[in-house]
């Protein structure tokens, strides 16, 4: 099972992605996506929105976590 954790921010958005196997987790990626204080809160969510479908599109997760 693949799973993408999902921390969210606004400037920060903090991205995990996990392997479940044979009842052990093991990381695959981590990384955070930066948005910068000058853009327009248009295009921070436009670049936060573009970059999470990206790791969808790459993982194809069978399970997302976000949290609070």
């Amino acid at each position: 099972m693949i799973i993408l954790g999902i921390d969210p921010g606004y400037a920060i958005v903090g991205i995990g992605v996990l392997e479940y196997k044979n009842g052990k987790f093991r990381p695959i990626e981590y990384n955070a996506i930066t948005t910068h204080a000058s853009m327009s809160t248009s295009l921070r969510l436009k670049v936060i929105y573009e970059e999470i479908g990206a790791y969808l599109d790459k993982y194809k997760p069978d399970a997302v976590a976000i949290e609070e």
